[in-house]
C-alpha cells in the first residue's frame, strides 16, 4: 500500500500550490472544461468604470500562466468600484482549431476595500460560466 501512495505523495509535494498572492485584490483561473485542459495564454484586459466621465479607463493586461491563472490582476486591497475584465478567447479557440462564436468575453463587476475576489472561467462548447470563487481556491 505505501509503495503505491509514495508516487503519489512525491508528485504532490513537487506541484507549486497556486494562491492568489497576498497583496493582490483579484485573481482568475481560466479552464476549458470540454478538454480538460487549463487555458495559458489567455490575455485578460482590466478596465474601470469612472463615475465622474462615465467611461471605462484601461488599468493593467495580463496573459494567464500554464496553469491558467492570473493571480496579480490588482496589487494591493484598496481597490473599490466597477470593473470589467475582458478575456480576448478568440486566440486560444484558433489555436485549439475550434469554432466559437465568442472572441471576446466580458465580465462586469463591483470591488469593495479589502474584499479579494477570485473569478473561474469554464469554457465549453456551447458558451462560458463564471462563477465567484475563494481567493487561493485552484479548480480541478
Amino acid at each position: 500500500m505505501m509503495q503505491k501512495l509514495l508516487p503519489l505523495i512525491f508528485m504532490l509535494l513537487c506541484v507549486p500550490l497556486q494562491a492568489q498572492q497576498a497583496d493582490s485584490q483579484l485573481s482568475l483561473q481560466v479552464t476549458d472544461t470540454e478538454q480538460s485542459l487549463t487555458v495559458e495564454g489567455m490575455t485578460a484586459v482590466l478596465y474601470r468604470f469612472s463615475d465622474t466621465s462615465g467611461a471605462w479607463q484601461h488599468i493593467d493586461t495580463k496573459k494567464t500562466d500554464t496553469s491558467g491563472r492570473i493571480d496579480d490582476v490588482l496589487q494591493g486591497v484598496q481597490h473599490e468600484g466597477v470593473y470589467r475584465l475582458v478575456l480576448r478567447s478568440r486566440q486560444y479557440f484558433r489555436q485549439q482549431e475550434i469554432a466559437r462564436f465568442y472572441p471576446l468575453i466580458p465580465i462586469v463587476f463591483s470591488l469593495e476595500k479589502g474584499q479579494p475576489l477570485h473569478l473561474s472561467l469554464a469554457l465549453t462548447e456551447q458558451g462560458y460560466r463564471i462563477s465567484r470563487g475563494e481567493p487561493g481556491q485552484t479548480e480541478p
